[in-house]
């Protein structure tokens, strides 16, 4: 509808409700696969504090596998023979959390040449920038040293792992 030939008040809520109509839609697009201007999204909150123990404190969302930073990242990936999966989150994005559920369930079921491994992005952003990670979650599939594939944004139990056992034959 066009706003030019509306009175005054009718063309402030008309704008109105085109920008609530353009908040709400933003807010469900970041929820849904937390995307965020820049390649990162927002700084994100320490949240693991240490145990008793000494070690940090782990929870059913925490990340599945071989926590990789930019140091390591050529020997536990990329010298690695065979297939790694590599998961790409931070702690404030809601659907890495679920994705990291996901991962933990299917670690028992994935044959064991299989290899899992994390990176924060929040404390390895060079690695987010070369790999060009943009959407959180990114899951990453390397095979042999290659990237072969990768998945963006929240997925099902299933079709993660049909995207792994495809990429591991």
């Amino acid at each position: 509808m066009e706003t030019t030939h509306l009175p005054a008040r009718k063309q402030a809520e008309h704008m109105n409700a085109n920008a609530t109509v353009t908040l709400l839609l933003s807010a469900a697009l970041f929820l849904a696969g937390c995307s965020a201007p820049g390649p990162l999204g927002p700084a994100a909150p320490e949240t693991a504090k240490p145990s008793a123990s000494g070690g940090e404190k782990t929870s059913a969302h925490a990340p599945v596998g071989t926590a990789v930073s930019a140091a390591t990242f050529e020997s536990e990936v990329l010298a690695h023979k065979g297939v790694v999966v590599v998961d790409f989150w931070a702690s404030w994005c809601a659907p890495c959390r679920l994705i990291a559920v996901t991962l933990k369930e299917l670690s028992s079921e994935l044959p064991p040449s299989v290899k899992l491994a994390n990176i924060d992005v929040d404390k390895n952003t060079e690695l987010a920038k070369k790999w060009e990670v943009d959407l959180l979650p990114t899951l990453m599939l390397f095979k042999d040293g290659k990237k072969a594939d990768q998945l963006e944004g929240a997925r099902g139990k299933d079709e993660i792992k049909a995207w792994i056992e495809k990429h591991s034959k």
